[in-house]
């Protein structure tokens, strides 16, 4: 499943909510910065990442791993906390 999300408000969003006994695994995403600030992920409120640094026009995108490179804990949503209102554009690969 792929996923593009393109939110402009600050503080927490839902990028897949929350499925009862499932966790989300990210296997692939591309951010994008549309100013400087900085986004991590998190499973409900705990953080999956650090904060990674997001210049404007920066992108932050790892190549598609087979393994997943972060996953939520079950029954928690898959949530992006950028630090600020800038748009923080991001496109998912979960299964």
């Amino acid at each position: 499943m792929y996923l593009k999300i393109d939110d402009a408000t600050a503080g927490q969003s839902e990028l897949v909510a929350a499925v009862t006994d499932k966790r989300i695994r990210v296997m692939g995403f591309n951010l994008t910065g549309a100013s400087a600030c900085t986004a991590k992920f998190q499973s409900a409120n705990t953080d999956l990442t650090g904060p990674m640094a997001l210049g404007t026009c920066a992108v932050v995108a790892p190549v598609d791993n087979g393994e997943g490179w972060l996953e939520t804990a079950s029954g928690e949503a898959l949530n992006l906390l950028p630090t600020s209102m800038y748009r923080c554009p991001v496109t998912l690969s979960i299964a």
